[in-house]
């Protein structure tokens, strides 16, 4: 429970507080973290594989993780599906599959990628019934609340 608060408060303030770039401005290092910075989850998905791969910056599993939490807290599907990986091998957090299967579930929702689903049929041999039963509801908790939140933004945005 303490963790979808804590993803809740997250995903809040980063759709109040989001600054969306260009794709034009998302080329050099220090556009890409300014607006990283400023919650462009492009840029932070973009920055997290930076991290990742070592390109432009020292390879950082931890900083990766970091920035592709903040772009997947989002609904960014690509960091999504890159956390799954995280949570799945242990590359920058601790090992958790019940939390890779949820982040994975949420990557493919609308966006079905076929070695996305492969992972998860291989991962839900895995668990356990009750780990199973956790992570999905894990999953569909966070969608409900993404969800109303990008209403919540959407509205606001009529507002003004």
């Amino acid at each position: 429970m303490k963790y979808l608060l804590a993803l809740f408060m997250c995903l809040f303030s980063a759709l109040s507080l989001a600054e969306r770039c260009t794709v034009h401005e998302l080329v050099r290092l220090e556009d890409i973290t300014r607006c990283a910075k400023h919650g462009d989850r492009n840029a932070q998905s973009l920055l997290g594989e930076l991290y990742f791969q070592g390109k432009e910056v020292p390879k950082n599993y931890k900083t990766a993780f970091e920035w592709m939490s903040k772009a997947a807290s989002q609904g960014d599907k690509s960091a999504q599906n890159s956390l799954g990986f995280d949570y799945y091998n242990g590359w920058g957090t601790k090992k958790d599959h019940v939390l890779a299967y949820m982040w994975w579930s949420l990557s493919i929702v609308n966006n079905e990628e076929p070695i996305t689903r492969r992972n998860l049929d291989d991962l839900e041999e895995k668990l356990s019934p009750a780990d199973l039963e956790r992570a999905q509801k894990m999953a569909s908790e966070w969608l409900a609340s993404h969800q109303q939140l990008q209403s919540q933004g959407e509205t606001r945005s009529q507002q003004k």
